[in-house]
């Protein structure tokens, strides 16, 4: 979380997670469930607000993997890509102003990085009157790595560092901590979330 108490807003969207995965198996798709608690837990996000945390909110990225598929559910500047081989896709658009401007070429890659209304969101759960998430779905291949994170890295790290960085480390826990200690080396001083997921297959 980005705004004023964003480690409040952060902590109800991942306890509305939290409850999501606690109710599969009830006849409900996984999606659907995600969709009703980050809904939920943007109203509590918006009732904290009220009682003196005015501006709370947070950022959101969440995945629903299932064999050759994985939904996701987006809100903010956090970021969801597929790597595969030599290839590295973001999954998600960032809801922010840069992001806006990259999608209208108003920007290259290089000005956006240091653009200074890089940390403006024009999306963000606990924002607004109703939590305005985009969802979306993107196959997945054996071997394909799913990597979820928070803008403290993409900030820092261009997307052929991400890239290059899992592929020289020897393992996914590996890969994690090397990604959080390039985004630290190169002057990191936004908080660092970083999940990595290796696909099997559809078997």
């Amino acid at each position: 979380g980005g705004h004023a108490a964003g480690e409040v807003a952060s902590g109800l969207a991942i306890a509305g997670i939290e409850r999501g995965a606690a109710r599969l198996g009830a006849g409900e798709t996984a999606l659907t469930v995600l969709e009703e608690e980050v809904d939920r837990a943007h109203q509590e996000i918006r009732t904290q607000a009220v009682h003196g945390r005015e501006g709370m909110g947070c950022t959101l990225t969440a995945a629903v993997v299932s064999p050759g598929l994985v939904e996701l559910l987006h809100i903010g500047d956090s970021r969801a890509y597929r790597l595969r081989g030599e290839s590295i896709t973001q999954l998600t658009k960032d809801d922010s102003l840069v992001g806006e401007m990259l999608r209208h070429d108003l920007l290259t890659i290089e000005q956006a990085r240091s653009h200074p209304a890089r940390s403006v969101l024009t999306r963000a759960l606990g924002v607004g009157e109703v939590a305005d998430f985009s969802t979306s779905s993107e196959p997945l291949a054996e071997g394909d790595l799913l990597l979820l994170c928070s803008d403290g890295l993409t900030s820092h790290l261009t997307d052929e560092t991400i890239l290059a960085t899992v592929q020289q480390a020897a393992s996914v826990p590996e890969a994690v901590t090397a990604l959080i200690e390039a985004a630290n080396g190169a002057g990191g001083s936004d908080n660092i979330t970083v999940v990595l997921v290796r696909c099997a297959g559809a078997d």
